[in-house]
């Protein structure tokens, strides 16, 4: 029959063994399944062999990943134990007991120590400071065995940091000086790892401990052990603080705001173990020095598994519409939501409309200047983690109403009436066509369709045209201002003509024409002729190339 040994600390069994397959009577198997001793048990392999005077089936073997656990012995017992100092600044948070011997109490500081009516322990003030009890060589008065329970840990505590230091060294690159010492975005299976040429290590980035909730990782360093600020050793699969080793020769220290998973096992030379500001420990802290720590948190729990970011939700708002003379509407993005962090950013961008409006990226931005058409509006916010959410909002312009007649001497607006079909450069439309006349200052002019376009500006524009009729200065700024900013349809065709870039002119010619039909009769298709100086003085127009448009 195989022999094995249980070892019981904090209510948890340890079964370790001597051979990599231990075999034991089906009684005793039943008795460990019916105790359920099977937190911590390194290589986890039984064999079952039943004896009626013969050989029975061959043995039944499970086996944890990982090497055999490192027995801490009654050093388990606490959370942070040392041979020579604790002390802590700030608002520390530990759960658990803590130790020190041979060290006395006075060479702890920081945690304002009240001695129990059985002078065997002691508690802090505030209490929240430890969450446990607090043991030192010095309480033996009373009868109390708190000297020699401490000697016992301080002895184990030193027998598992030479167990750990001296299993089998890692090998090959997946499991010896891995990344040369500096860690980073790297994933560890259970298994040994060495660090000893060079022996420092250095957690400059998150790293990742994969495993199940009975796989055991030893990590062997020969030199210092740290962690970068506001880094992390994150737990996935189930893996357990409890048996993650780390065995450091040097000083190992936790700076502000990371958080550590493990216990570490500093050695008895330069072995410092330094929590600097808010560093968080799953796991404990033995020293055979000293232990210093600094507003930290120290327990045994472990963390919940990191969450996947949920990605924010935009919403831009309901679609709006507005009658000119009326040309500004407020944006609004305050609905939009993120269910698990913030959103740090609202950015508008303008989709589509008749003219090119950049909204201001707050949350809801007062946009003004629109004129008669569709606009369309993208709203992208994003979250405290990068991940973004998109949404658009339409605004539909519509032009001045045309009910009551026009006012202050105005006609009212002439808008465009269902008609038989037309052609406009020999494309059929279902609607009539608005203005099909060639106008400028100084010509013979078609009168009524000069005031068709004077009342199209005041409309569309909002400029304040006497609507007389009379093609003067006035009308041909507007009518150039008008090309200006819709240049891509009425001045960009020119250029591809010519080859040279053409300033807007205040001539209502063929793309002027052509973009006034399609705003006042949206479902008109007016495709321009592709060689337009052609085709203007195949029709008879001899116009200058400087005034056409």
């Amino acid at each position: 029959m195989g022999v094995f040994c249980c070892s019981f600390y904090k209510g948890h069994y340890n079964v370790l063994y001597k051979r990599k397959a231990a075999i034991v009577t089906f009684s005793q198997l039943l008795r460990l399944i019916v105790m359920n001793t099977f937190n911590k048990i390194s290589l986890v392999v039984l064999a079952l062999t039943f004896v009626f005077g013969l050989t029975g089936p061959d043995p039944i073997i499970a086996e944890a990943a990982g090497p055999a656990i490192v027995d801490l012995g009654s050093s388990g017992n606490y959370i942070v134990l040392s041979k020579t100092a604790i002390t802590t600044t700030g608002t520390t948070a530990i759960t658990g007991d803590i130790g020190i011997s041979p060290a006395l109490s006075t060479d702890t500081s920081g945690f304002g120590l009240v001695l129990d009516v059985t002078e065997c322990f002691s508690t802090t003030v505030p209490v929240t400071l430890i969450t446990g009890k607090v043991y030192a060589a010095d309480y033996s008065t009373l009868g109390c065995t708190t000297p020699a329970i401490l000697t016992t840990a301080v002895s184990a505590m030193e027998a598992a940091y030479t167990d750990a230091s001296t299993r089998t060294p890692g090998t090959g690159a997946t499991n010896l000086n891995v990344g040369g010492g500096t860690l980073s975005g790297l994933n560890f299976v259970p298994g040994t790892y060495t660090w000893n040429t060079p022996g420092d290590v250095t957690i400059t980035g998150d790293i990742t401990i994969t495993g199940s909730a009975s796989d055991i990782w030893i990590f062997q360093i020969t030199g210092t052990l740290g962690i970068e600020a506001g880094k992390k050793i994150i737990l996935a699969g189930g893996a357990l603080p409890e048996n993650i080793f780390w065995q450091v020769a040097g000083t190992t220290t936790l700076k502000p705001g990371s958080i550590f998973n493990g216990i570490i096992l500093a050695g008895p030379g330069a072995s410092t173990i330094a929590m600097q500001g808010g560093a968080t420990l799953h796991g404990r802290a033995l020293g055979q020095t000293d232990v210093t720590l600094d507003a930290n948190i120290i327990d045994t729990i472990s963390p919940p598994p990191p969450s996947e970011n949920i990605a924010p939700i935009a919403n831009a708002g309901s679609d709006q519409a507005v009658t000119l003379p009326t040309d500004s509407v407020t944006l609004d993005g305050s609905v939009s939501t993120d269910s698990d962090g913030t959103i740090i950013s609202y950015v508008w961008s303008f989709v589509s409309g008749p003219s090119d409006i950049d909204p201001t990226d707050v949350v809801s931005p007062a946009t003004s200047g629109l004129v008669m058409g569709t606009y369309v509006f993208s709203l992208t916010v994003t979250d405290n983690n990068g991940a973004t959410g998109v949404d658009t909002v339409s605004i539909v312009v519509n032009p001045i109403s045309t009910s009551g007649g026009g006012g202050g001497g105005r006609p009212p607006i002439i808008t465009p009436q269902p008609q038989p079909q037309s052609q406009v450069f020999g494309v059929a439309t279902s609607c009539g066509i608005y203005v099909d006349k060639f106008l400028r200052k100084g010509y013979d002019n078609d009168t009524e369709a000069v005031r068709k376009v004077q009342q199209f500006l005041n409309d569309y524009t909002k400029t304040s045209l006497i609507v007389n009729g009379i093609y003067e200065s006035e009308t041909e700024a507007a009518v150039a201002a008008f090309q200006l900013s819709h240049k891509d349809k009425i001045l960009t065709p020119w250029d591809k003509t010519t080859g040279r870039v053409t300033a807007p002119t205040g001539i209502f010619y063929l793309t002027t024409q052509a973009e006034v039909n399609r705003i006042m009769c949206p479902d008109m298709s007016l495709p321009i002729p592709t060689n337009l100086i052609n085709w203007s003085q195949s029709h008879g127009y001899d116009v200058p190339l400087k005034q056409r448009n």
